[in-house]
């Protein structure tokens, strides 16, 4: 979204810089590519409670004198509010995460970054003009302690003429995979996680095989290679090694997603949940779990299931895989349409760009 943000501003309105506090990161090729600055701090992940980049990142907006200084989740919102109150410049902090992930490490980074957030929360009342979060749910999740008076909720956004429903995509890429248009294709686009919870999803892709044997189930995203040998023992487990595709990790995800028939969720926890409103667009009904906005995301248009439920989940993915094609064919239609209405990158940048303007003009 940071992306999409910096690279979808008006030019002629708006220069961004991004610093990243860490490392370099795949997407920062993505923005030198579209003319944005990248500038790479350094810090490492587990020193300083992320505060080993202050002194740098106080050099670059020294000499950058930036109108505002909008930071990105928690390690960021403490290091860059700082130092940009130090250089008298507005802040605006940014809140995508839920502390409800912790990751692999949960006593080296959970612990770190729910500590992060108590700081945060003490000095929001002194650092942020506005405290942007992309969900209600994480509001009283994640914000608890607060100035609740300073948040404001700006939805993600998805690029629904790359999102898009495309028949002949559909078509090419289950000839690769070899998957016929008359067998139902179930997908689940996302990074191989704890919090992804893939013992609910295969469990549930395990009763959906009994029920559909002609089935079949599509992972795709980090993690998802046939090398990830922790991931072949959990489907090995689940007996569904012919009945698993894995993609790994592809650039084409927007094509990915015109080959699926159903798309699930099967997160213990979800800031957002950006990959909804991507399957959605792409005119793919979903069944998710309830975290997050995913309730609020599919409205009528798929099934919300409790969280580590795998029977709950298999019955509505069956129940969609079940529909007649015509009634397959307007819940398609349905779900596009809410995220065309309700969910696209315009909004979600035309809210940023009068906030912004906001601040510069107050």
């Amino acid at each position: 979204m940071l992306c999409n943000l910096a690279l979808g501003l008006d030019r002629s309105r708006f220069e961004s810089h991004v610093i990243a506090l860490s490392r370099e990161q795949t997407l920062a090729g993505t923005l030198r590519g579209g003319g944005i600055p990248v500038t790479i701090a350094g810090a490492h992940a587990y020193k300083s409670l992320g505060l080993g980049p202050l002194h740098r990142v106080l050099q670059i907006l020294r000499a950058e004198r930036p109108d505002i200084v909008q930071t990105w989740m928690f390690h960021a919102d403490l290091v860059g509010g700082i130092a940009g109150r130090i250089v008298g410049a507005p802040v605006i902090w940014n809140i995508r995460a839920s502390l409800a992930d912790s990751g692999w490490h949960p006593l080296a980074s959970s612990v770190r970054q729910r500590v992060i957030a108590r700081v945060c929360a003490v000095l929001s009342g002194a650092i942020p003009r506005y405290i942007v979060s992309s969900s209600l749910a994480n509001v009283s999740r994640s914000l608890r302690g607060y100035r609740r008076e300073k948040i404001c909720i700006i939805n993600n956004g998805v690029d629904v003429d790359l999102f898009k429903p495309d028949p002949g995509s559909r078509a090419q890429l289950r000839s690769e995979l070899g998957v016929g248009e008359d067998t139902p294709l179930v997908g689940m686009v996302t990074r191989f996680h704890p919090v992804k919870d893939f013992g609910t999803f295969l469990s549930a892709a395990r009763q959906v095989v009994e029920a559909h044997p002609r089935v079949r189930f599509l992972l795709c995203g980090s993690g998802m290679q046939l090398e990830n040998d922790a991931l072949t023992r959990i489907i090995r487990s689940h007996g569904l090694e012919r009945t698993v595709l894995r993609l790994g990790f592809r650039e084409d995800v927007a094509r990915v997603f015109t080959a699926l028939d159903v798309h699930i969720v099967s997160s213990k926890s979800e800031g957002f949940g950006n990959v909804l409103m991507e399957a959605m667009a792409a005119g793919v009904p979903c069944v998710a779990t309830d975290v997050g906005e995913a309730r609020f995301i599919a409205g009528d248009t798929g099934s919300i299931v409790p969280r580590g439920n795998p029977a709950a989940l298999a019955s509505a993915a069956r129940q969609l895989i079940d529909l007649p094609p015509l009634e397959m064919a307007a819940l398609r239609v349905k779900a596009r349409e809410r995220v065309v209405g309700h969910f696209t990158m315009k909004t979600m940048i035309d809210r940023y760009a009068n906030l912004y303007e906001s601040v510069v003009c107050s």
